[in-house]
């Protein structure tokens, strides 16, 4: 993809003015299952036709949410969409098409970094190359099934429920420790961190079909300091298609 897109309501605009963004914890994401590992153990199969006992799903839940509890202490997850017109996204993450989207160069420097986990079975540390740079999620009606003898790769962080199908969405997966620990309020679930957004990553906008003026205003002046375009979605008129237009243009 030559460009990603990020889908922010307006209360967000301090992406944009403060060039910051979250870090979000797998946990802290909207899809329950996020990293919630579908896992099993290959004693059962051993078993052949004898009845799977209770403290064997204790076992395989807490392995689960053991998976998914230490990964939020180590990684964070920027999410993008690969289409800026998904009518969806608009009205749910742009409360209902008041927000703005932001132009992401993916083949920014700012993804050139190293992601360093620690991961089951045997929580060693590893260390990868390249899983910073954003990667498409796949879809799937199924849950991909995994063994706790095997350990979990990576890939689960990139699997999501049909359902979700229509974000059409990127990921990129850093340590949370690249990000600044911001102080939280008793509200905040999770710590959170903030990203420091450098210059060119950001490479336009465009403002939703039903931003205000002042949301209007903001972009405008933000992106005029950046050198960079800012965009108006339109409904087309002989379509349901959204499309984009320069701001100049209308």
């Amino acid at each position: 993809m030559d460009v990603l897109y990020k889908y922010l309501p307006p209360a967000r605009i301090d992406v944009l003015e403060r060039r910051t963004m979250r870090l979000s914890q797998p946990p802290a994401l909207n899809d329950p299952h996020d990293a919630l590992v579908a896992i099993r153990s290959r004693l059962e199969e051993q078993r052949g036709d004898a009845p799977v006992l209770a403290d064997d799903f204790k076992v395989e839940r807490y392995y689960a949410q053991r998976f998914r509890e230490d990964l939020a202490q180590q990684l964070g997850v920027l999410c993008f969409a690969a289409d800026p017109h998904i009518h969806l996204m608009w009205s749910h993450y742009c409360l209902n098409h008041t927000g703005y989207v932001l132009h992401i160069d993916p083949l920014h420097s700012f993804f050139d970094r190293e992601l360093v986990l620690s991961l089951p079975p045997f929580w060693l540390e590893k260390r990868f190359d390249g899983v910073p740079h954003p990667s498409s999620v796949t879809y799937s009606s199924a849950r991909p099934m995994y063994y706790m003898e095997d350990g979990v790769p990576l890939d689960v962080l990139f699997q999501k429920s049909e359902h979700w199908g229509y974000e059409r969405e990127y990921r990129s997966l850093m340590n949370l420790r690249d990000g600044k620990l911001i102080e939280t309020t008793k509200h905040d679930k999770w710590p959170v961190y903030l990203l420091d957004l450098p210059p060119g990553l950001i490479v336009g906008a465009t403002l939703g079909l039903d931003a205000t003026t002042e949301t209007t205003d903001r972009v405008t002046a933000a992106c005029k300091g950046a050198g960079v375009p800012v965009y108006k979605i339109v409904a087309d008129h002989l379509t349901y298609d959204l499309r984009s237009v320069p701001l100049t243009a209308l």
